[in-house]
């Protein structure tokens, strides 16, 4: 097994499944935007090497010798342009294969611009002649304790646009561990598509109760309207163009677009995946108080 190539993945997630590649002994190197974050990876352990999409022959330099490409391309306006950038690259460096982590219930006909736009780069990546598994994920349950943490931590209350719907919430850390074990022994998956969730779906009433059991007082879940949510993420700073994909996800989840349960993340991990509860136990900090 040769070298695989982890792009567009040095935050939480990207952090997380070079970990797996790392007690794995799988060989990767990381490719960074900035030479900051190549010192900082390095720092950390990691083999690192400059591959910023902006810069077409950063990508070129990085990819040269390298078997297999996992591609996540960062959320930005120019992402088609981008992850086209990356696939003309691991053609031209004759990578063996790519595994492209994607998002829920895309198709390039999807009901929302998110799952449209998701299912668009699918098709280029399949398009691209270079043999490739897409890995498609629910909603993150790290999601509770980084971007609602604050909220939940400061006010007691759960403020989404989500309506009563369920979500099959998956540990990012599941999905760390599935995607490692793909690339690892790429075989058996390459023209394949997965859908990785948790082992059931809860709404955020479900989610607002385990939370008040773990953390020991009580946290409520508010459905607010979408001009609500909009007015947050104005004040957090969003984009207007994220904003309006977010608006569109946040319908789909209500319409219950992300309440499938499937069996893909169980098998390849040989055991069930992360409920809940467990998650929560494992990051209560982040909805304690800081004075308790």
């Amino acid at each position: 097994m040769g070298t695989i190539l982890v792009l567009g993945g040095t935050g939480m997630f990207g952090t997380a499944l070079a970990e797996c590649l790392r007690k794995t002994g799988t060989d990767y190197v990381l490719g960074v935007p900035t030479r900051q974050t190549l010192c900082e990876m390095q720092d950390q352990g990691h083999r690192a090497v400059l591959a910023d999409f902006e810069r077409p022959e950063t990508l070129e330099s990085a990819l040269c010798g390298i078997e297999g490409l996992f591609l996540r391309t960062p959320l930005v306006p120019d992402i088609a342009n981008w992850t086209v950038r990356a696939i003309t690259a691991a053609r031209r460096a004759g990578v063996r294969f790519i595994v492209r982590a994607s998002g829920c219930g895309v198709e390039a006909e999807g009901s929302c611009g998110m799952t449209r736009l998701h299912g668009a780069l699918d098709a280029a990546v399949r398009e691209s002649g270079i043999p490739c598994c897409l890995v498609r994920s629910a909603p993150l349950m790290q999601d509770y304790a980084t971007h609602y943490a604050p909220m939940i931590r400061d006010t007691g209350r759960i403020f989404l646009p989500m309506g009563m719907a369920a979500t099959a919430l998956v540990d990012a850390r599941d999905v760390a561990e599935g995607l490692c074990r793909i690339l690892a022994t790429p075989e058996g998956s390459l023209g394949r598509s997965f859908m990785f969730t948790g082992p059931y779906a809860l709404d955020n009433v479900e989610i607002a109760v385990i939370l008040s059991e773990i953390v020991g007082r009580r946290i409520a879940y508010v459905p607010v309207d979408d001009a609500t949510a909009e007015y947050a993420m104005v004040r957090a700073g969003m984009a207007h163009w994220t904003i309006d994909l977010q608006h569109g996800l946040n319908a789909a989840i209500r319409s219950g677009a992300a309440t499938q349960v499937t069996p893909d993340l169980a098998a390849i991990l040989q055991r069930q995946p992360t409920d809940f509860r467990t998650f929560a136990n494992a990051y209560r900090q982040a909805w304690e108080p800081a004075y308790a």
